[in-house]
């Protein structure tokens, strides 16, 4: 197991199922103590919210539900694994492992259409490699994508915010976009999410009710700022 990502709540690791070398997973852990856990992350309230989406799973949402009772092995192909566990210092949520994320995308100097200077625009041969293989423009090509990106968000969230209690993510941004390798976009991290029933629970590490939900927390998308390569070019 190796670490990936640390943040002020938890810490993600990459790892392997024993017993299966070729199965990797993400390993989200967290304290499990309630004064290491800053307010209002719940990897608790993560874990309840995730076995619901498991009820009525969409596929642009993380995960689904694995069947109580059977064996992890037999389901390998046809479901996408959630599990968790407990420790006396520690609670690890286990998911699905995706290769790609926006955040990454965004920050790669190939993904864009803007015009490249001319002394470089040998190490960037979009268009030419291209037209030799008869295919269309990039900048087509790169619209698609983008549209795509948007779309699958959209339905994600329009999932989440319809079911009844509603899921408020409450945490939107690249970095929790993630993307299988044939551009499916999978929405994560539910750690500061809002559902009026889960929420309130008070096994919670903080119980959080309708009419006392916190505002310190934001939604961040980089597709309303000027900086968004998608909004010129997929809507001008």
């Amino acid at each position: 197991m190796e670490e990936f990502a640390a943040g002020v709540a938890s810490t993600i690791y990459k790892a392997r199922l024993a017993g299966d070398g070729s199965r990797v997973v993400a390993v989200k852990s967290a304290a499990s103590k309630r004064k290491f856990t800053p307010e209002p992350h719940d990897i608790i309230k993560e874990i309840n919210l995730l076995k619901l989406l498991g009820e009525s799973p969409h596929e642009n949402v993380r995960l689904k539900l694995m069947p109580k009772g059977l064996a992890l092995t037999s389901f390998f192909q046809i479901v996408e694994y959630i599990g968790s566990r407990y420790t006396s210092t520690s609670i690890e949520l286990w998911t699905s492992w995706f290769p790609y994320g926006l955040e990454e995308l965004l920050d790669c100097p190939r993904f864009t259409v803007a015009p490249i200077p001319t002394p470089i625009r040998h190490l960037f041969p979009f268009d030419s490699e291209l037209a030799e293989q008869g295919g269309p423009l990039w900048k087509d090509v790169f619209k698609v994508l983008c549209k795509s990106i948007i779309f699958q968000t959209i339905s994600g969230l329009a999932h989440l915010h319809g079911l009844d209690p509603p899921i408020a993510l409450r945490d939107v941004k690249p970095k929790n976009l993630l993307m299988e390798q044939d551009g499916t976009v999978k929405i994560i991290d539910y750690g500061i999410a809002f559902q009026e029933t889960i929420c309130a629970d008070s096994k919670n590490f903080w119980p959080e009710k309708r009419e006392d939900m916190y505002c310190d927390v934001a939604t961040g998308c980089v597709l309303h700022t000027s900086r968004c390569p998608f909004i010129q070019v997929v809507w001008p």
